[in-house]
């Protein structure tokens, strides 16, 4: 008899839905649904469900998240048979607040990632989100200019391929040398 398993029953539940969890999840729900917005959705509450793990106080590592999961899903122990000291030992970064983001191909991981990156940085400095920059990453083109403050440290033209977030100041220089 062979045994079948569903993905989705391995997948760690995050259980956390305090007023103090919840209240920084959403207080990113206006970017968020900029950014997922329509078809999708699904791509915020994968960032939600992020953001609720690495926020909540109630899971200071994967550890703890996994431990829940093991203590309350019939599935995940019938998966792993050889006790949850062997669960344990399959997440090499346990003593953290460490997670992998599955999703299937093709679906925006990269949105993903940049929406909790972007959320994780307000958390602690503001941060400018301009409507046309997320709507560029749909359309493929620029509804408006980025603001002057976002990259001060970079010249940011979107029509200069790789003149973008990321590109150091002083890359070429203005004679066409290489610094450095």
């Amino acid at each position: 008899m062979s045994l079948q398993y569903r993905v989705s029953d391995q997948v760690l539940r995050v259980d956390d839905s305090r007023d103090a969890t919840e209240a920084i999840v959403h207080k990113y729900d206006a970017f968020l649904n900029l950014l997922c917005a329509n078809r999708y959705a699904f791509q915020r509450d994968a960032i939600r469900t992020a953001m609720r793990f690495l926020v909540s106080d109630k899971y200071p590592d994967l550890e703890r998240l996994a431990r829940e999961n093991w203590n309350n899903r019939d599935c995940i122990r019938q998966r792993h048979d050889g006790g949850l000291d062997a669960f344990l030992d399959t997440m090499p970064l346990r003593d953290r607040k460490a997670a992998t983001l599955d999703l299937a191909t093709g679906t925006g991981k990269s949105f993903v990632m940049y929406g909790l990156a972007a959320s994780g940085l307000a958390q602690t400095a503001p941060l400018e989100v301009d409507r046309g920059w997320i709507t560029q990453g749909r359309s493929g083109h620029y509804v408006s200019e980025p603001p002057e403050s976002a990259y001060p440290a970079a010249e940011f033209r979107p029509d200069v391929p790789g003149s973008g977030p990321g590109t150091p100041a002083n890359g070429p220089d203005r004679q066409g040398s290489r610094t450095g």
